[in-house]
């Protein structure tokens, strides 16, 4: 497993920075890690209580990462990272069905930030709940991503270990249809998308947090 405890000051940290993407996928994109906060206060947010997991600090539930502006000359929607993975000859995004292609989700929308720390995986306990409940479990220090930025989470992760939920998690986005996109990890390299309804309850579908860097 890639950690980096320089940067950090923390061994039990996931983290996926710029030299890694060299590595792992051979783009250079430079030492430039540019965070939109200190060092000291990154490592202040890492001691932090986990507000997911008891007697976990966030250090231990999140994922660090950095994206660069683009996959080339892809940006980094959902359709971009697909055409990005197969090129690579890696894994895809699988559904049972192509509803979501022309879906505004997977062609237009893109990650808003380059650096993100994310729960690593859905927060716990939040299945069986309405989209409302769910919003409910996400503190003011988080937010819920997009699919595009969950999507992110699940490649980068891993890349430096495989170990993803069999779970969907509902996102920030909405279908044409005005449902809510779930996302999701299954199988050994396969990144699944649904929609449902916000106000049912769905014994699989969960809810993503991502922690603020302010």
């Amino acid at each position: 497993m890639n950690k980096n405890s320089s940067l950090t000051g923390s061994a039990e940290l996931e983290f996926f920075g710029p030299s890694h993407w060299k590595m792992r996928f051979g783009i250079n994109i430079g030492d430039d890690l540019r965070l939109p906060i200190s060092n000291n206060q990154l490592k202040k947010i890492l001691n932090e209580p986990c507000p997911f997991v008891a007697k976990k600090s966030v250090a231990e539930t999140h994922f660090l990462f950095y994206l660069p502006h683009s996959l080339g000359k892809k940006r980094f929607t959902v359709n971009g990272w697909n055409k990005f993975l197969v090129r690579k000859r890696e894994s895809r995004i699988y559904s049972n069905k192509t509803w979501y292609l022309d879906e505004n989700f997977v062609k237009d929308i893109t990650p808003r930030y380059h650096w993100y720390l994310i729960f690593r995986g859905i927060i716990p306990d939040s299945c069986n709940k309405t989209w409302e409940e769910q919003l409910k479990m996400i503190p003011e220090t988080h937010e819920v991503p997009f699919a595009c930025e969950t999507l992110s989470m699940y490649i980068l992760s891993n890349k430096i270990k495989h170990k993803g939920p069999q779970r969907n998690g509902r996102v920030m986005d909405k279908t044409s249809t005005g449902q809510r996109v779930t996302a999701g990890f299954f199988g050994t390299w396969e990144y699944h998308m649904n929609s449902g309804k916000e106000n049912e309850k769905y014994y699989l579908n969960g809810i993503y947090a991502i922690r603020k860097l302010i």
